[in-house]
């Protein structure tokens, strides 16, 4: 079962020292998103879908499908750009099941970590809601999360 985001400072130190690592190794998983020279992480922005516990494993809610019309592909979960401001398209749902796909644009700041997410919200029929923050200070730059949820009784 999932245990929610993982959340705090430890958690951008990480998102950045593995963006960090996948980009100089040029691993797969992460994309970079722009042309030229490697640039260090601190002059670049990290674009990534929130991981979620499972178990042993990370989950994810939402896909990053392209940043500025450039398709991420099946491999890479995470692009790596330059500030600015960029085109993220998001998807919710996976395999033959129902599928959101929505656009957002935002002002990506050079040493920030963006990550993406989404969640289903009530109704009928049931809608899907999807964001980004920066995990800095998890300010919404793009999007609009979930209404929080009633505290249980």
């Amino acid at each position: 079962m999932a245990r929610g985001p993982r959340r705090g400072a430890a958690r951008v130190f990480t998102a950045l020292a593995f963006a960090t690592l996948l980009a100089g190794a040029g691993c797969r998983g992460s994309l970079r998103m722009y042309e030229g020279p490697t640039r260090p992480m601190e002059e670049l922005a990290v674009i990534l879908p929130v991981p979620y516990d499972l178990y042993l494993f990370d989950v994810f809610q939402v896909e990053i499908i392209s940043v500025d019309d450039r398709v991420l592909g099946l491999a890479n979960r995470t692009a790596i750009v330059l500030p600015g401001i960029h085109r993220v398209k998001l998807r919710r749902g996976s395999g033959i099941g129902r599928k959101h796909e929505e656009e957002f644009s935002f002002d990506a700041k050079a040493g920030h970590v963006y990550e993406a997410d989404a969640a289903d919200l009530e109704g009928d029929p049931p809608r899907v809601t999807m964001w980004i923050v920066d995990s800095a200070d998890q300010s919404v730059v793009a999007g609009t999360p979930p209404p929080p949820k009633p505290p249980e009784k």
